[in-house]
């Protein structure tokens, strides 16, 4: 626990024509021959889901891109096969899933991370851009900022008002958002 490591490649200077770069993990926790592992920096910009109405983890549309889409894009055959499948128990917060690629919930954040300071992420260039993308298409603005928001798994309060989700923000605070916030970065 706490080294880290090269494993799998994903586009993160957003210059594409010179190929995806290394995925940089930091291993939280190891068990027998088995780590968990979350990436150091904060490497795309997706809703958690964009409908608005899926607020827990099971049918949101963060989890489907994590385990078809950027399993696929992000890893080799061979890398595939060595990424285990983990049972994720949310109890009260949703269904339970089995995911190869998922995001932390807020107690496991608070417990692998003790303190905001721990809790700070940088984006990738590639990541701003696609968080950037997604304000213009809000008709929003993207303010750049040293340290990004990152996704959690966890569910916000239920309020009137919308749909809510936990998330880490860009001063490590865990805080929540709106599951179709523009502006939260995917640490997987």
């Amino acid at each position: 626990a706490g080294d880290s490591f090269f494993f799998g490649k994903y586009e993160q200077d957003n210059d594409k024509s010179n190929g995806k770069e290394p995925i940089e993990w930091q291993v939280l926790d190891k068990k027998g021959s088995k780590v968990l592992l979350i990436s150091k920096y904060g490497i795309d910009g997706k809703y958690y889901s964009k409908d608005y109405t899926d607020f827990t983890w099971a049918p949101c549309s963060l989890r489907k891109w994590l385990n078809e889409a950027f399993i696929k894009d992000a890893f080799g055959s061979s890398d595939r096969a060595m990424i285990q499948t983990t049972f994720i128990s949310d109890k009260g917060q949703g269904k339970s899933t089995e995911d190869k690629v998922f995001v932390l919930n807020m107690k496991e954040a608070k417990k692998y991370f003790e303190d905001d300071e721990s809790r700070l992420c940088v984006s990738t260039a590639y990541a701003d851009a696609q968080l950037k993308a997604q304000a213009d298409e809000e008709g929003n603005y993207f303010s750049y900022s040293l340290y990004c928001d990152w996704w959690l798994r966890s569910p916000g309060e239920h309020e009137k008002s919308g749909k809510f989700v936990v998330n880490v923000d860009e001063d490590g605070a865990i805080s929540q958002t709106n599951v179709d916030c523009y502006f939260v970065a995917v640490r997987p």
